[in-house]
């Protein structure tokens, strides 16, 4: 007689004066999936799968330390940094220093500049003669052995200074070029 009942088109009706609750039922569809297929991971697969999780999270933590000491730049403080192309014309000993160049620089329409720069381990006299870097302008000068440093080229170097490269433009442009 039940079935009778939830097959009736007015079924609500004839329920409703019995005290029978009838089931609403829900259609499932064939594309939804109540669980995720699993998948076999190799034990060994694995484990590296967990080592790289790790070596993310160790190379994180690394950025972490390297970023702690060093602040944020707002845009104005890039705004007042004048890096222009500078041509080295003379490299010359500095007495005492076994880790300095004296370098004299055309920098265009600024003129000639002299610097003191700390890469005598990483270039020769004739590497650098005639050589463009890019030159930080107005840097306050300092005295360096008793030569007065009117700027700083720009250099990279990897995490423990046992190399050094200069950085220079790629392509050929005049002295005094603006930077940025």
């Amino acid at each position: 007689m039940l079935n009778d009942l939830f097959f009736q088109k007015d079924a609500r009706q004839i329920v409703k004066g019995s005290g029978i609750i009838p089931l609403k039922i829900k259609k499932i569809n064939k594309d939804e999936h109540l669980f995720s297929p699993a998948t076999y991971i190799p034990k060994e697969e694995a484990k590296q799968n967990e080592n790289k999780k790790e070596e993310k999270i160790n190379k994180q933590q690394i950025v972490k330390e390297i970023m702690e000491g060093i602040g944020t730049a707002e845009f104005s403080d890039w705004e007042k940094i004048d890096l222009r192309v500078a041509q080295i014309e003379e490299v010359e000993e500095i007495s005492g220093a076994d880790k300095l160049w004296k370098l004299s620089l055309d920098v265009g329409e600024l003129g000639k500049r002299t610097i003191c720069a700390g890469i005598k381990q990483f270039y020769k006299k004739e590497e650098l003669k005639g050589k463009k870097i890019i030159y930080f302008a107005n840097l306050k000068p300092r005295i360096l052995k008793g030569i007065e440093s009117q700027g700083m080229l720009l250099a990279a170097s990897n995490a423990d200074h046992s190399k050094v490269v200069l950085i220079s433009p790629l392509s050929e442009i005049v002295n005094g070029a603006r930077i940025g």
